[in-house]
């Protein structure tokens, strides 16, 4: 019972001397805030009288708050394998002329090659298609201007045949399907995701194929398995060939699209940080 008591005792002082610390330290820091607007004050009004413009009319406007941009996003999961919601004459109001030859970047970003294509050749529509819904309103905001740029958010492995279709149906002339440099999913158990799947391969070989304008498939990668796995499913089917010329490696040598992704100006400067040479592996099929 002794021992209780003084055990109380002492936990009671202890508590009276944490109070008193917080009491003390709360009062100086109530000190220093009185003495800086003091100062404050004093500065203000020396500045007043010295004819300076007031510190508001100075200050540099505040940085709007971007939203964080997710770099990957999981195509097979249950939200991103829901078909994209359109309307039912999207692919007629989609462009001002929709009757101009047709390109689709499959997995645009940000849709700056896009953008740059269609400001460089206003002779021609570009479609970007992107899975984050974030980078395709980024992409929107900069096509505003642009009557023959659009962007649509969407699963390429869930719409693409669909898209098309309403395409052809509007009377776009569909010239060619871009694949550039997409998510490489280096983990052997991510390479499902990977966007060029032997289905989306079929599907693009049949678009491309029933085109009434002469149409390609153009894919490109600075990661040298990405780049052969989309080369070999496209290789794979009858209907399609190759075109241009190729190195002793198989590699077309030059690409045949007029602008350059940001990607790929990165890697041919020696900035790349995911392909072990800074080149570009790249191929291009027409119909058989």
């Amino acid at each position: 019972m002794i021992y209780k008591r003084r055990l109380m005792i002492l936990l009671a002082a202890a508590a009276r001397r944490a109070a008193g610390l917080q009491q003390a330290r709360a009062a100086r820091c109530s000190r220093r805030l009185a003495a800086a607007a003091v100062d404050d004050a004093a500065v203000r009004d020396f500045r007043a009288a010295a004819g300076f413009p007031s510190p508001s009319a100075t200050e540099a406007p505040k940085r709007k708050r971007v939203k964080r941009l997710r770099h990957h996003r999981n195509p097979l999961s249950a939200a991103a394998s829901r078909p994209a919601e359109l309307e039912n004459d999207w692919a007629q109001t989609i462009f001002d002329d929709r009757t101009q030859p047709l390109t689709v970047d499959v997995g645009c970003a940000l849709g700056g090659w896009c953008v740059e294509s269609a400001g460089t050749d206003p002779s021609r529509n570009f479609l970007g298609l992107e899975l984050r819904p974030e980078a395709v309103a980024r992409a929107q905001e900069s096509a505003q201007k642009l009557p023959n740029c659009a962007f649509l958010q969407c699963n390429a492995n869930v719409d693409l045949g669909r898209l098309l279709g309403d395409l052809a149906k509007a009377g776009a002339p569909l010239e060619r399907i871009c694949i550039q440099f997409p998510d490489p999913h280096f983990k052997k158990k991510h390479r499902k995701r990977r966007v060029c799947t032997p289905e989306l391969a079929e599907t693009i070989s049949s678009a491309v194929c029933a085109s009434p304008v002469s149409a390609s498939v153009y894919v490109a990668s600075d990661v040298l398995d990405v780049a052969e796995e989309m080369r070999e499913r496209f290789a794979a089917r009858d209907e399609l060939r190759l075109e241009g010329a190729y190195d002793g490696d198989g590699w077309l040598c030059a690409s045949p699209l007029q602008v350059q992704t940001e990607r790929e100006r990165a890697v041919l400067a020696g900035l790349g940080s995911t392909s072990t040479a800074d080149c570009v592996y790249r191929a291009l099929f027409v119909p058989a």
